[in-house]
């Protein structure tokens, strides 16, 4: 997450970019999820605090953050409002999003309900996060391909205002007090952890 395109007025799309900047941090975590889900598929421990961290990276900054600022995005008035092709995009994607949080409250109940030593507890958990990272992937893709190249097309200079304005109330409400560095340090360590991989 950046705020850098916020401090030059002459930097455009800056939302889009932002959402663009965010998913390629949630295509990380969702490769870290694969190797967690391998290791717990085939014996290997994997602390449950780590779980939780994965969860928490999820519900706070998938869903709290990056969900709001995409929404406030495909709000009337964030592209030409006459543009039936937009609308019927931002409507398929808040109702995907709301499938993706319910997707999310299946796996907390199945990491709140997982003992290792118990394989369907151990099946359960591992089922809900395979259904989470290829919906979260599928999602993501069709953002990408389909929704940005769309709204880059039709973003108004006062969509792009408006979106300045909420910009800050979002950050506030989902990522305070710090919550921003701590999920940043969350995905540093669990990609160094699962993947080898250090992120800059």
């Amino acid at each position: 997450m950046t705020v850098l395109a916020l401090i030059n007025p002459l930097l455009r799309m800056w939302a889009i970019d932002e959402v663009k900047k965010d998913h390629k941090a949630i295509a990380i975590m969702l490769r870290v999820v694969d190797t967690v889900v391998a290791d717990v598929a085939t014996g290997a421990e994997v602390p449950i605090s780590d779980l939780r961290r994965i969860f928490e990276f999820f519900e706070v900054f998938m869903n709290k953050y990056h969900r709001s600022l995409e929404e406030q995005m495909l709000k009337p008035g964030s592209s030409d409002p006459g543009d039936t092709q937009v609308a019927a995009l931002a409507s398929g994607l808040v109702t995907e999003h709301a499938h993706e949080q319910n997707i999310l409250c299946t796996v907390e109940r199945a990491l709140a309900n997982w003992r290792p030593e118990e394989p369907s507890t151990t099946s359960q958990l591992l089922s809900s996060l395979r259904d989470y990272v290829a919906f979260t992937r599928n999602h993501i893709q069709k953002e990408d391909e389909e929704v940005f190249p769309l709204l880059e097309k039709y973003f108004t200079p006062t969509a792009d205002e408006y979106l300045q304005t909420c910009y800050g109330a979002i950050t506030r409400d989902a990522l305070p007090n710090g919550t921003a560095e701590q999920i940043a340090g969350t995905l540093a360590e669990l990609s160094r952890k699962y993947l080898n991989e250090e992120q800059a």
